[in-house]
């Protein structure tokens, strides 16, 4: 079955709503967040990495592209989500991951 593209399905209110979105990440640059490095090498001798602690606006996209089901999920393991795509069956990558 051939799902619908999410983008069609947005409002004009949406719509408006990822442009703000996006006008204050472009405003300030540094609202995307800050790299957290690790504080120390683990007793175990396992080397942690940094990761990004998101800013607040970031955090909205994200959840707002999750709500409006923009987020392409797919079985990274499997790599289905190319071949599915390119069919435009978008079921079996929305059910890959929860």
């Amino acid at each position: 079955m051939i799902e619908p593209d999410p983008l069609a399905l947005l409002s004009s209110e949406d719509w408006t709503a990822l442009r703000e979105l996006t006008e204050r990440i472009d405003a300030d640059p540094d609202v995307f967040g800050k790299w957290v490095a690790p504080e120390r090498r683990r007793e175990d001798g396992v080397t942690q990495i940094g990761h990004v602690n998101y800013g607040s606006v970031v955090r909205e996209f994200l959840e707002f592209m999750y709500v409006m089901n923009l987020v392409v999920q797919f079985d990274w393991r499997g790599r289905r989500g190319k071949e599915a795509v390119a069919q435009g069956d978008l079921g079996p990558i929305r059910s890959a991951t929860p």
